[in-house]
């Protein structure tokens, strides 16, 4: 038998104002005599607000997905059993969506500059068919248009004294990338990455920049500096050892302002 002591369900259609006028004077009856509801209902409204204060994002597919997936499985692993109220069916998908947003969103979220990182550490290789060795940007980008769908535009850092080495097909984490790194002085290394995707699936920086209207979110592992930022639907990043300034200088150089 379905739980019909308390208004469940209903409590939410009263946060949101679906209710008709005999239905919410019901259920604010009972509330008038009932804490539990009282605290339910409260913490409905508190969530709702919270949810409103947010930025908007889309979320990515595989997160809606995942919340898809683990809702039908929760439904499957109770075929049989016996009928459980509204209150914990709802109870289910809520737990099963945050798990997955937890586990496939957010907790992705802070490997991605590490993931940059470990990839400046990899050189492209000569006669890989994932890699090109040149000093031709031009050339560097026609490789890459064959390879990904995302335009990648490969800059000529030679005023910086900064000269390209090459680029190969990679992932920054589950995002299809374009690496490229260039020679600086000293063969100081520098490596651009660039994937599809969005900064708000980065983690909080350890520091934000603002240049020509752009947003830089620059990370610190160790002695090696990321620089991140947005260019259309692209992420791009720099990636070295040399000071966090001068990484910074050169994604500022590179950066275009969509």
């Amino acid at each position: 038998m379905m739980d019909r002591t308390h208004p469940d369900l209903e409590l939410q259609d009263l946060v949101d104002q679906r209710l008709d006028a005999d239905d919410q004077a019901r259920v604010e009856a009972h509330l008038a005599t009932c804490d539990a509801c009282r605290a339910t209902l409260d913490a409905l409204r508190r969530a709702r607000a919270a949810a409103r204060a947010l930025p908007r994002v889309e979320a990515p597919p595989v997160l809606l997905h995942a919340i898809t997936e683990e809702l039908r499985q929760s439904a499957r692993q109770r075929d049989g059993r016996q009928p459980v109220s509204r209150r914990r069916v709802v109870g289910y998908g809520l737990a099963a969506a945050a798990a997955a947003l937890a586990g496939l969103y957010l907790g992705r979220r802070e490997d991605l500059p590490a993931a940059a990182i470990d990839n400046a550490s990899t050189s492209p290789e000569a006669g890989k068919a994932s890699s090109l060795l040149t000093p031709d940007p031009a050339a560097l980008e026609r490789f890459f248009a064959s390879r990904v769908t995302f335009h990648v535009h490969v800059y000529d850092l030679g005023m910086m004294r900064y000269r390209l080495l090459g680029g190969r097909i990679g992932t920054v984490r589950w995002h299809p990338a374009a690496i490229y790194t260039y020679a600086g002085p000293t063969d100081a290394r520098l490596t651009c990455e660039m994937y599809p995707g969005t900064v708000v699936e980065l983690p909080q920086p350890d520091e934000r920049r603002e240049h020509n209207g752009i947003t830089f979110l620059v990370y610190r592992r160790g002695r090696t500096t990321a620089v991140f930022w947005q260019e259309g639907e692209v992420v791009c990043a720099a990636v070295s050892d040399i000071s966090t300034e001068d990484v910074v200088a050169l994604a500022f150089a590179k950066a275009i302002r969509s």
